[in-house]
């Protein structure tokens, strides 16, 4: 009996949905909650644009603008390496709140404009050779560190444990050890009475003045210039080129560069010093470098903290600069301008 108790109970038990059937539902709604998620999107999507076209709109009416016309330059996020590359560039496009009569209502309206105006062209760099300039900014920017990091902390170091007419000694005994390729480029621009007065300073310096410690040639009247084969390539008629900055170098053009390498192969000391460690070899170069930094350490700074574009400034000085040096000061009054007038 139990065993047809149990008979009985399975056949009044309501028998199972086939498995067909229950994936038919389950397929029926996933279709049906995809159809309601399509429609949910669209609708979002439609009334995202009619806000966005409403904005618009009332964009154009309230007197907005800058919106869309200036989109690349407000897609552009602000960083330190933009305010290097192009100093200026944040400080004029700065938002600004301008009244307007909107051409609907004719009425006046307060907005906010965004105006992005062109660069102005300096009239000092008009001439100025320097297709690669966004390069030459990237290197600017790391001679920048390098100065900031290096050269002002040893220059300052230099300044302050070694007094003032040690210095001067040292920037002597440095212009009289370049005596010989500055003699070597007076022959080579066909100035005789310029190798002469090279000549006289540098045995005159090199034995009354103590190994050119002491300027005794200056003393008795006898003045010198500073030449090199940038300059004798400029006196033969050899354009300057391109303007290029150096790492670690500096400023410097095509022409110039090549004059350096041959100052350097002219140079005794580069012979002299051949064998040595490196150390000794840089020597020259390093007392070079220590002592005219920090001869313009003070005008450098001052057309930092006053130029609205620093690299400009170096590069417009710098070619002023050599142009005059291959006049042999001939123009500088006319063209070239103190960095520092109270140095």
């Amino acid at each position: 009996m139990a065993g047809q108790g149990m008979l009985f109970g399975l056949r009044n038990t309501k028998p199972l949905a086939p498995m067909s059937k229950i994936h038919t539902i389950s397929n029926w709604r996933t279709r049906r909650m995809a159809k309601n998620v399509r429609l949910l999107s669209t609708g979002v999507v439609i009334a995202m644009a009619g806000m966005t076209v409403a904005g618009e709109f009332a964009s154009a009416e309230s007197g907005i603008v800058g919106s869309h016309r200036y989109a690349d330059e407000m897609r552009r996020p602000p960083s330190s390496l933009w305010s290097l590359l192009h100093p200026s560039a944040d400080a004029e496009n700065q938002p600004t709140e301008v009244t307007v009569v909107t051409p609907a209502a004719g009425r006046k309206t307060r907005a906010l404009a965004v105006t992005v105006e062109e660069p102005a062209v300096d009239p000092l760099a008009s001439g100025a050779d320097d297709p690669l300039e966004p390069l030459n900014r990237l290197f600017f920017g790391i001679n920048e560190v390098i100065d900031l990091v290096v050269l002002r902390p040893v220059s300052f170091i230099y300044r302050t444990v070694v007094p003032s007419p040690l210095r001067q000694g040292i920037a002597n005994a440095v212009t009289n050890a370049a005596s010989p390729v500055i003699f070597a480029n007076d022959l080579l621009q066909g100035d005789i009475d310029a190798a002469k007065t090279t000549l006289v300073r540098f045995m005159v310096n090199s034995t009354a003045g103590f190994g050119g410690l002491v300027d005794a040639a200056g003393a008795a009247g006898v003045q010198g210039r500073n030449e090199d084969f940038g300059q004798t390539l400029g006196v033969w008629g050899v354009g300057a080129g391109p303007y290029l900055v150096v790492p670690v170098l500096g400023p410097t053009t095509v022409r110039d560069g090549t004059g350096r390498v041959v100052d350097l192969a002219f140079s005794p000391l580069t012979w002299i010093l051949w064998d040595m460690s490196i150390i000794e070899r840089a020597s020259p170069t390093m007392a070079t470098v220590v002592t005219t930094h920090e001869s313009i350490m003070d005008g450098i700074q001052a057309t930092r903290e006053s130029s609205p574009d620093f690299y400009a400034s170096v590069r417009d000085i710098y070619l002023q600069k050599r142009e005059a040096d291959i006049a042999n000061g001939a123009a500088a009054d006319a063209v070239l301008e103190p960095i520092n007038p109270d140095y």
